[in-house]
């Protein structure tokens, strides 16, 4: 709609620019050149206002849109879970990834690839349960992380879990570099109006790794390790 109007202001501009010309008589300014000039624009114009309706818009099959509303509410709905020990009730597209490793360790160590706990990026969530069978489940999770309005969760990292006979490794990733272009159609008319910059508003995630140990298995963490206890 808005296009519309402004070609029609760029027509009238037209009309009035080239009855001043020829009003000052202008050898050059011709009543044939002006009128070729002015249909030639005219039709690259209309041309280019039907490519921009016509052409279908191409987007990132991988990434998704989702509002600041939405993002900001899982996040909260996540530490509300996190606080009242009711996981289960998240959504589970926020459940990321997950490991399951069978093993009879009596013990079981955790060895973390950061030094200082205000190094760890996500919080460290334990619960003892007799649902896993005697093995070790690992689950991530993850509220979406939105920056202008693009859910940028799937091109995140997540940590790297592994068992080694009692000691279970957990690998958080290092800071990531998150480059974000914003591309628009292009159309002609475009050319007289302001260009749109991002703003670069974002949700963080919030994450953490929910670990499921079988009862039998005793913890053994260092004291400064931020480990919060579900269903104790």
């Amino acid at each position: 709609m808005w296009s519309l109007l402004l070609l029609i202001v760029i027509l009238v501009l037209m009309i009035i620019l080239i009855q001043r010309l020829l009003k000052r008589g202008n050898r050059f300014w011709t009543l044939n050149r002006l009128k070729w000039l002015s249909g030639a624009y005219l039709l690259i114009l209309l041309l280019a206002l039907a490519l921009y309706y016509g052409l279908p818009i191409k987007e990132t099959s991988e990434l998704r849109t989702i509002s600041y509303e939405e993002a900001e509410q899982r996040r909260l709905d996540f530490y509300r879970a996190v606080e009242q020990g009711k996981l289960a009730e998240l959504e589970q597209d926020d459940f990321r990834e997950q490991w399951r490793f069978e093993t009879y360790v009596e013990r079981l160590y955790i060895k973390l690839n950061k030094v200082y706990p205000e190094e760890i990026s996500s919080e460290l969530i334990v619960e003892q349960t007799d649902d896993t069978e005697g093995a070790i489940e690992v689950r991530y999770i993850m509220t979406p992380t939105v920056i202008e309005g693009i859910d940028l969760t799937d091109q995140l990292d997540p940590p790297r879990v592994d068992l080694q006979g009692e000691h279970l490794f957990i690998h958080f990733p290092d800071h990531q570099e998150v480059r974000l272009a914003h591309f628009s159609k292009a159309f002609t008319i475009k050319q007289f109006s302001t260009p749109e910059y991002m703003e670069g508003v974002s949700v963080p995630g919030a994450s953490a790794l929910y670990i499921r140990l079988p009862q039998h298995i005793e913890l053994e963490a260092s004291d400064n390790l931020p480990i919060r206890w579900v269903g104790q």
